[in-house]
C-alpha cells in the first residue's frame, strides 16, 4: 500500500494512516497501536477499504469525541469517508473534497466539514449523523472554519476576493447575515475562527490577515518572500499561527486584536 497521509492520536499511542490499495486501487485507511509491537510490527487495529476513483495526496484527520474516535479522510476526486472507530463504521460523506476537518459546536457536538472549489461546503454533525448546514458562494470556496457559532470562509476568483462570515445561531439562509468582507489580495486558502475573539485570521498569498465580526479588516502583514500560502496551523487556545510559504516558516501571534511576527523559522526543526 502507498501511504499518503498520517494522523496520530497521542493520548492512546495510536496511528492512523490514509492511502492506495496498489493492488484493486481503493482508498485504505488502517489504524495501529503503537503500544503493541511484535517481531518489529505494530499492531493492526482495523481497516477499511473504500472503493472509489483516486488522486494522490490524501488528507487525514483524527479526533477523539465522547468516548468516539472519528477519522475524516479527503481529497480531490476522491470519496470524502468519515470512520467511526468503535462502531467500525464508514460514511462516505460527498464525492471530493478540497478542505475538510473537525471542529466543535456550541451544543457540544463534534460536528465535520468539508467543502470543494464548486462554491459550496457542508456541515456534518456526528452526533445527528446528518449534514445541518450547506453554504453556497458565488465564487470558488478555498478555506472553511467553524468554531461554536462562527462559521467562515474564503473566496476568490477573478481578483475577487472575500471573506465571509455567519452565524449558525440565525435562520438556515445562503444570506450572510454578518457579512462580506473585502481587503484579501488573494484566494483565501487558510481560514480559522475565533469565536471567543468574534474574529478570523486568514493566511492568504503572502499575508496574515486579522478581521473582526461587523467590523471588517483590522489588520493585514506580509513577511513571506516565498512563492504563495502552502502551509497554515494556528492555536486558538494560545493565539499563535505558524505561516508557511514553501521552505520559510513564521511564527506569530494573534493576541490583542494584533498580529505580532514572534520569528522566522528556518526550518520546521527550529525551537
Amino acid at each position: 500500500m502507498e501511504v499518503d497521509a498520517v494522523a496520530f492520536l497521542e493520548r492512546l499511542g495510536y496511528v492512523a494512516i490514509h492511502g492506495k490499495d496498489n493492488v484493486a486501487g481503493n482508498l485504505v485507511i488502517q489504524v495501529y497501536d503503537l503500544n503493541d509491537r511484535t517481531n518489529g510490527k505494530y499492531k493492526l487495529l482495523k481497516q477499511w477499504v473504500v472503493e472509489g476513483e483516486l488522486s494522490r495526496e490524501q488528507n487525514l484527520i483524527a479526533r477523539e469525541h465522547g468516548g468516539e474516535i472519528y477519522i475524516l479522510a479527503w481529497r480531490s476526486y476522491s470519496p470524502v469517508v468519515l470512520v467511526e472507530f468503535n462502531a467500525d463504521k464508514t460514511t462516505v460523506l460527498a464525492r471530493s473534497a478540497e478542505f475538510g476537518g473537525f471542529c466543535n459546536s456550541e451544543s457540544g457536538s463534534l460536528l465535520a466539514i468539508y467543502g470543494n472549489s464548486d462554491a459550496n461546503f457542508s456541515i456534518y454533525d456526528l452526533q445527528k449523523s446528518e449534514v445541518t448546514r450547506t453554504f453556497k458562494a458565488e465564487n470558488k470556496i478555498y478555506g472553511a472554519d467553524v468554531d461554536g457559532s462562527l462559521v467562515a470562509w474564503g473566496t476568490g476568483a477573478n481578483g475577487d476576493s472575500k471573506l465571509r462570515m455567519y452565524d449558525l445561531t440565525s435562520p438556515d439562509s445562503n444570506q450572510d447575515p454578518i457579512g462580506a468582507y473585502t481587503g484579501i489580495k488573494d484566494p483565501a486558502h487558510f481560514v480559522v475562527s475565533l469565536s471567543e475573539l468574534d474574529a478570523v485570521v486568514v493566511f492568504a498569498g503572502k499575508t496574515l490577515y486579522y478581521f473582526e465580526k461587523g467590523v471588517g479588516l483590522v489588520e493585514s502583514k506580509k513577511a513571506h518572500t516565498g512563492l504563495t500560502a502552502s502551509g497554515f496551523a494556528a492555536s486558538r487556545r494560545d493565539k499563535l499561527a505558524v505561516t508557511a510559504c514553501g521552505a520559510e516558516f513564521f511564527l506569530w501571534s494573534f493576541a490583542g486584536k494584533k498580529l505580532n511576527l514572534i520569528k522566522k523559522l528556518a526550518d520546521p526543526g527550529d525551537q
